[in-house]
């Protein structure tokens, strides 16, 4: 069985509409990138509040990674995964949306980013991530599906709703 899976950041931006980074692949990390994405995170959103609750002035203070800017956060993320690696080789790609890659083995892993400053935060959904927040998406998307709402209609209120 193969390892592949995608990940992506997303956020709903002041104007309220969605803001979604290139599509990461990994032919190689399975669940394990949606287990780093998460270790990233903690440390991003530390460093940042860190930030803010100091009185000095620090860059992370005006960075588009302390908006959580889904894009930047992406650069950032792929440059902390590959830190220790001298190239990166066949097992990451970027694409513009989940379909157009190669994640049939697990997935797509979705960041949720919410808030900046003090109030950064994050969560993670996804296929190979398995907690209550997906099991409850699970029910929640098979009773949309009961009320005979197209799949596509049901993921999208699915989605606004968990936003």
């Amino acid at each position: 069985m193969g390892r592949r899976v995608s990940l992506s950041f997303v956020k709903k931006n002041s104007f309220n509409t969605r803001e979604e980074s290139p599509v990461l692949f990994s032919h190689l990390r399975g669940e394990e990138l949606g287990e780093q994405a998460d270790v990233y995170m903690e440390d991003l959103v530390a460093e940042i509040r860190n930030a803010y609750a100091s009185k000095e002035y620090t860059s992370m203070k005006a960075s588009p990674l302390a908006r959580l800017e889904p894009s930047r956060v992406m650069i950032d993320f792929i440059r902390w995964l590959t830190k220790d690696e001298k190239r990166i080789d066949s097992d990451l790609y970027l694409c513009k949306d989940e379909e157009e890659g190669d994640n049939s083995d697990n997935g797509h892993i979705t960041v949720y980013l919410e808030g900046e400053g003090l109030n950064a935060s994050y969560r993670i959904t996804g296929e190979c991530i398995m907690n209550d927040d997906n099991e409850f998406n699970e029910q929640a998307m098979n009773a949309m599906q009961e009320l005979c709402l197209p799949e596509d209609e049901a993921e999208r209120m699915l989605e606004d709703f968990i936003y």
